[in-house]
Order: C-alpha cells, then sequence, then structure tokens
C-alpha cells in the first residue's frame, strides 16, 4: 500500500453482512438530481474497444444498481470515458451542496490493484466551471463518499453536470448511490458528514520527511565566508557582522496580476508587501499570453512593463509565461486567420518569439516557450515537430542567458495516474533535447484537487523528470480545495520535497489571495487578508524554518563562517562606531563576498 494514490479513512459504512452503517442524508436539503437518479446517466467514451459500460442490478450491496465501468485502454484524459447528468434543481452562488455515492472495484491494473473515479460538478456550458474536482479510489470492498462543497455558480435546473470519470489505467469499477443536495447559503460545511480524504506518508513521523531534511541540509544550505576589510583592502578583525537572508536564491514564487500590483487602495498596498516579503520570483498570470496580450491596450502593456521594472527594482526574479500556447483556443484572430497558410503562420510564431523575448531580454529568468503540448498541438500539427525546436532556436538567439521551459500539466499532479500525458511530454522533452533545442527546464503544472499525490510518489516522479537532466520547476501550484487542513499539509509536504530534489529549482503558487485567484479556495490569504492554514504553513516554511539570520565577529583574518541558505542577504558590519550596510548574494557557486569598511 505504499503506493496508494488517494487513502480515504471512511466516516461510516454499509449496513450488511458485516453489520456497516450507511451515512443518512442530512436532513434540510433539496434534492439536485432526479430521484434514482443513475438511469438518466449517459455514458462518453472513444467506442467499446476502449470502453464498456453497462447498468447493472446488485444483490448483497449498499445500493440496487450500480454502472459497471470498464476502461480497457487509458484514454487520453479521464474525462474521455465518464459517466454525466444534468442536475434537476437550481442551485445559486455560496450554496452549500452535499454529494454522496458508493464504489468498488473488481479488476485494476494500477500500482495498488485499485480503481478510481473523480466526482465533478460543473456547469454545462464551456466554460466548466468546477465546484468540485474529486478523485476517490476503492478496492474490491464497497466504499461509501460523502462530502460538502461550495456552489461556484448560479444555476437553473438541467444547467450542472454531474460527472464521474473512469479514464484512468485499464480498470473495472462500479458506481452506484449518487446523490447530490442542496442546503442553501446559511449552513457550514463542518455540519455535514465527509469522508476524510487522506493520503501516505501525511504523517508527521513519516520516514521521507528525516531524508528530505537532510538533502535539503546538503544542496541548499553551504558555509559562507564574509571577509571585511578596510580602504587599503586589508582585513579588520573583531568587527561585528549582521546577515539577514532577504530573498532566496529557490524560486519560492507566485502568479501575479500587474493591475492590482500598481493599483490604488488597501488591496493593492497589501498586495504588494506580500509579493515584497514572502516571494523571491513571480510570473504573470495571462497578460503575456498572445491572444491576451493581442487584446491589450497600449496603456495595458505599459503597465505590464511598470511591473517588470517593480520587480527588477526589488530584486524578484521573473518568469515569462508563455511564448506559444499552440492551439486555435489560445491565439489571436489573425493566427487562425492564417492555418490555411504555413509559411505565413510559422513566419506569425516566429514573430512572436522574437518581440517578447526582446522585450524581456535580460530581465526574465526564465520563459515558457510552449504551454502544454499534448492536448493542445494546432500549430504543430500544421508545422511539424520541428518548429517547436525552432522556437527554441529563436528565443536563445535573442537571449543567450534566459532559461527556456517546456510547461504541462500531468507530469505530478492528479496522483501520478495519467501515464500517457506524462509519456507524451517526457516524449517531447526528449525529442527537443535530440534535436537540439536549447531546452533548460521542465514546467510541471502542479494544479491539485481533493486528491492529491503521496509524497513518496510525487518523489519518484521528481526522479523521473530529474533524469532528463534539466532543470524542474513546480510552475502552477495550488489545492483547490475545503479542507484547510488537508491542503496546509499537503502545501507543508510538496513544498518540502521540491526544496529537498537537487533538480528543482522553484515552486510557483498560481496565485495567493482569495481576491485575485482562479481558484479562490485555493488561496494562502483569504479575502480579507488573513492567513490561512495552507498559507501558514508556505510561511513557516519558506521565511521561517528555512530562512538565515546570522551574527558574529570577525576572525583574526577578517573572516566571518556562517552557514546559511542561499539567496541575497542584507549584511550589517560595526566596527570602532563605523556602520556599514550592504547587499551580498551568496550562493553555492559563489559562497564568499567582501564588504569594506571606509
Amino acid at each position: 500500500m505504499r503506493n496508494l494514490l488517494v487513502l480515504v479513512a471512511l466516516t461510516s459504512f454499509w449496513q450488511g453482512s458485516r453489520g456497516m452503517d450507511i451515512t443518512p442524508v442530512p436532513s434540510g436539503g433539496r434534492a439536485v438530481l432526479a430521484a434514482a437518479a443513475l438511469p438518466h446517466f449517459r455514458v462518453s467514451s472513444d467506442g467499446p474497444r476502449a470502453a464498456r459500460a453497462a447498468l447493472i442490478a446488485l444483490t448483497h450491496a449498499p445500493v440496487r444498481q450500480a454502472w459497471k465501468l470498464e476502461t480497457l485502454q487509458q484514454p487520453a484524459d479521464p474525462w474521455k470515458f465518464q459517466l454525466q447528468t444534468q442536475s434537476s434543481g437550481a442551485v445559486k452562488t455560496g450554496d452549500l451542496l452535499w454529494a454522496r455515492f458508493f464504489i468498488r472495484s473488481s479488476d485494476s491494473l494500477n500500482e495498488t490493484g485499485e480503481g478510481h473515479t473523480t466526482f465533478v460538478f460543473e456547469t454545462a456550458d464551456d466554460a466548466h466551471t468546477k465546484s468540485i474536482d474529486l478523485t476517490v479510489s476503492a478496492g474490491d470492498e464497497w466504499r461509501e463518499f460523502c462530502f460538502p462543497f461550495i456552489s461556484r455558480s448560479t444555476l437553473a435546473a438541467g444547467d450542472a453536470l454531474v460527472s464521474l470519470r473512469a479514464g484512468f489505467r485499464p480498470q473495472t469499477i462500479e458506481i452506484g448511490g449518487v446523490e447530490v443536495w442542496n442546503y442553501g447559503p446559511g449552513k457550514k460545511a463542518d455540519s455535514l458528514p465527509r469522508t476524510k480524504v487522506d493520503y501516505p506518508g501525511r504523517a508527521i513521523d513519516a520516514p521521507w520527511r528525516q531524508e528530505a531534511a537532510d538533502r535539503i541540509e546538503k544542496i541548499r544550505k553551504g558555509d559562507f565566508t564574509v571577509k571585511v576589510v578596510d580602504a587599503n583592502g586589508d582585513p579588520v578583525p573583531g568587527a561585528q557582522v549582521e546577515l539577514k537572508l532577504r530573498r532566496h536564491a529557490f524560486g519560492f514564487g507566485s502568479a501575479i496580476d500587474s493591475s492590482l500590483l500598481l493599483g490604488d487602495g488597501p488591496d493593492s498596498e497589501k498586495y504588494r508587501k506580500v509579493i515584497d516579503l514572502d516571494f523571491s520570483r513571480v510570473v504573470f498570470e495571462n497578460e503575456l499570453k498572445w491572444h491576451s496580450r493581442a487584446k491589450a491596450t497600449d496603456a495595458q502593456k505599459a503597465r505590464s512593463i511598470a511591473s517588470i521594472d517593480w520587480f527588477q527594482q526589488r530584486g524578484i526574479a521573473m518568469r515569462g509565461h508563455v511564448l506559444l500556447w499552440p492551439s486555435w483556443q489560445y491565439l489571436p484572430d489573425a493566427v487562425r486567420r492564417a492555418k490555411d497558410n504555413p509559411n505565413a503562420l510559422r513566419q506569425m510564431t516566429m514573430d512572436r518569439v522574437e518581440e517578447m523575448v526582446s522585450l524581456t531580454r535580460g530581465r526574465f529568468h526564465d520563459w515558457d516557450v510552449i504551454n502544454e503540448p499534448f492536448a493542445h498541438h494546432d500549430l504543430m500539427d500544421i508545422l511539424g515537430d520541428q518548429v517547436m525546436v525552432d522556437w527554441f532556436k529563436k528565443a536563445r538567439a535573442i537571449d543567450s542567458a534566459v532559461t527556456l521551459f517546456l510547461n504541462d500539466y500531468a507530469g505530478l499532479a492528479a496522483g501520478g495516474m495519467n501515464t500517457q500525458h506524462k509519456d507524451h511530454f517526457e516524449k517531447t522533452a526528449r525529442y527537443l533535447i535530440k534535436q537540439g533545442a536549447p531546452i533548460g527546464g521542465i514546467g510541471l503544472q502542479c494544479h491539485f484537487g481533493w486528491s492529491v499525490t503521496p509524497p513518496e510518489l510525487a518523489l519518484k516522479e521528481l526522479d523521473r523528470w530529474g533524469s532528463l537532466g534539466l532543470e524542474i520547476h513546480l510552475t502552477e501550484f495550488d489545492i483547490d480545495t475545503t479542507d484547510e487542513q488537508l491542503q496546509a499539509d499537503y502545501t507543508r509536504d510538496l513544498l518540502t520535497l521540491a526544496f529537498s530534489h537537487p533538480s528543482v529549482t522553484a515552486v510557483m503558487t498560481w496565485g495567493f489571495w482569495e481576491g485575485r485567484h482562479w481558484r479562490p479556495d485555493a488561496a494562502l490569504f483569504r479575502k480579507d487578508w488573513s492567513l490561512k492554514p495552507n498559507g501558514k504553513a508556505w510561511l513557516d516554511l519558506t521565511t521561517r524554518e528555512w530562512w538565515t539570520d546570522a551574527t558574529g565577529k570577525t576572525d583574526p583574518a577578517g573572516q566571518f563562517h556562517p552557514r546559511g541558505f542561499f539567496g541575497n542577504y542584507a549584511v550589517t558590519v560595526r566596527v570602532n562606531g563605523t556602520e556599514v550596510r550592504s547587499t551580498i548574494q551568496l550562493t553555492k557557486n559563489n559562497p564568499q563576498a567582501t564588504v569594506t569598511i571606509h
């Protein structure tokens, strides 16, 4: 059970031959799904060779009917084999909903022998706005899952979809007893029964923690030498030295929005303060994407440049996201109109790379050159895979110092289950390397929901990506769940794993304030700027436990020898009534600095 993807401690059990109890439906709710909803579900799949589904009758089970779902070949995405039905009751934004279903697995080829499903409550429109996206697992015994969640949309009857996805590795599962109830806006989530979602390795005494701590001590810290000299260059013994870490060399960062950063009012003021104090790297969430920039006004473009200036003045490194998101969905109208003219299309993409890398040359530490090539490949379908190599080479020709990344999801999130997506990601990276593309890094998007990847399995995944010999960034980290303790514990654990892995050089959370976050429940700070448990976990590690403040006196050779985390330091030297303040950089490759007393 060491590789268990989602370990669940149940709040209740089936009343059957083993004397188990079913959780009663809490009183006061209104049904969101029709009574006996199971026959109303429809099945979507890639066809009978890939999957089979049948509604079956059951005896000696907690439910009378169940859908038997057989995944024969893992599809490209979990939603390409799923059950789905429309709501029969209305919901409003902020309503507290409660869902319950039962699942068991009779056959599975994943590491644990368990079968998986993802429960999704989402809008029926093209946006597919999700209120919950929860992956669970079960073995050959029936398991009951129940959980409250908040509706993120106001929807009339029929405008919401309930989906149960089965597009994982080959498996046979049975799902029944699907219910969704609405308790309105006045009830608290803690008052409703909840299946406790857990994961292996969460315990505070789990063996992996000490191993990670040992790696952190070895690879993230160094023995430093701060030398104090006088105006003649002679050593100054007995000088008092104070060393305070100002910003990590490791990229603890966040996606940001320039309109809020440079805005007026208390929220903008707080936003700037948090960024300056708590992050060493940032990335624009949307505004440098091609389709977004094509619609931006001159004033909006100028604001982006002003934001870059603001970060440079404070020594905060910047990532670029993204040069090419190669799907018609994320390309400007003018580019879509050139799809029948490959030569023009190719030139437009090259011009895009030249424009953005020239604009940020010498100012950005990293650039995502290509985003999500597994799911978004329209440009490559027309121009061929070689164009990806050309994009990388074009960027390198313009900026010789920036680190160039390939960015995609499924590399670490979703329990590490989407093997087809991961294999394509690795194949693409190896193709780029073999073809001589100047790729320097792999960006692993890390959007988690209620299902998280256990630490030991996550470490194996990082080792896999590390075998490419490239830097690794966790580029879009968040945990979208209302289980704040799960959220906090996994924030602590994934940060620890990332910081302890020698190939990882940055973790970027995809926003930090509830008032400006694409998944508000995932934020580190609430709307009123109070710190959430996951925010506390982030700051406890990045600004307290992994932090260095050191004081001491120089020896007869004028040297002070502290040990600390790599980064930028504020240093204060005092001797004979003279005080000098300076900023120095102490890194693995440059662990020494000299301060001159005049």
